[in-house]
């Protein structure tokens, strides 16, 4: 069975997706499970992390954020216990994931922002809106 290895993170029109199976090429045990919560960041740091979703089974593979706010940053905290053995046989403990997302302004459509957990490197993509000449 798997382990999550990568998590993307891209900002909807109306919500946040996280995904922590992007290439769906991850297979999970049946009572795998993930608890997300989240913190939003202040004038100068992230404050508190709010539970949002518990026991959310891995095989998902994904989950929408729907209670956000425009032009806001958002650090998302996933704990995931994939319940995957080691060599003896014995479960693996919980472990944490963070994604980076920052919510979309007027400005900007179509963006995706990823961590890449092997080499430490934030990517963010997104297209200008266009702006169009009202008669």
């Amino acid at each position: 069975m798997s382990s999550v290895t990568l998590v993307t993170g891209e900002a909807k029109t109306f919500a946040n997706l996280i995904n922590w199976n992007p290439n769906s090429n991850l297979t999970f045990e049946s009572n795998a499970v993930v608890d997300i919560s989240k913190s939003i960041l202040g004038k100068t740091n992230y404050g508190d992390y709010t539970n949002m979703v518990s026991n959310i089974s891995l095989s998902n593979n994904h989950f929408f954020d729907f209670d956000i706010d425009m032009k806001k940053d958002y650090k998302y905290k996933l704990t995931i216990n994939d319940k995957t053995k080691d060599s003896l046989g014995n479960l693996n403990p919980s472990y944490q994931k963070f994604i980076y997302i920052r919510s979309l302004t007027e400005q900007v459509s179509n963006c995706k922002a990823s961590y890449d957990f092997n080499n430490h490197q934030i990517t963010i993509n997104w297209d200008n809106i266009k702006s169009f000449n009202s008669k």
